[in-house]
């Protein structure tokens, strides 16, 4: 098994609201360098349709309710170890950031 890789997380984004020109004033005080992500909201949604479902999930079996993340997990390729093990470490290493962020929150 390959060893796992520990990745950077980015800390607690920052929203900014307002008209274009607004933002375009808030931009200006950044870093040149810092990367951003702009998501620009979409229209509401004003008219939806509701259909009767097929099945309810009562229904359902438990292997037909997880059907669709287990064939997800298939495709991954990884043992039900290397998942496990993936995940303790997503744990620890998000577990390791809180630790090094609480004293910034107080």
């Amino acid at each position: 098994m390959a060893p796992l890789e520990l990745i950077q997380r980015i800390g607690s984004p920052l929203v900014v609201e307002g008209t274009p020109s607004e933002i375009a004033e808030r931009l200006k005080s950044l870093n040149g360098d810092q990367r951003l992500t702009l998501i620009i909201p979409g229209t509401e949604i004003e008219e939806f349709e509701i259909t009767e479902a097929k099945e309810s999930p009562a229904e359902k079996s438990f292997r037909e309710i997880v059907a669709p993340s287990q064939a997800g997990f298939d495709q991954t390729g990884l043992t039900d170890d290397e998942l496990s093990d993936f995940l303790e470490a997503e744990v620890k290493a998000y577990r390791a950031e809180q630790a090094t962020n609480e004293p910034q929150r107080k």
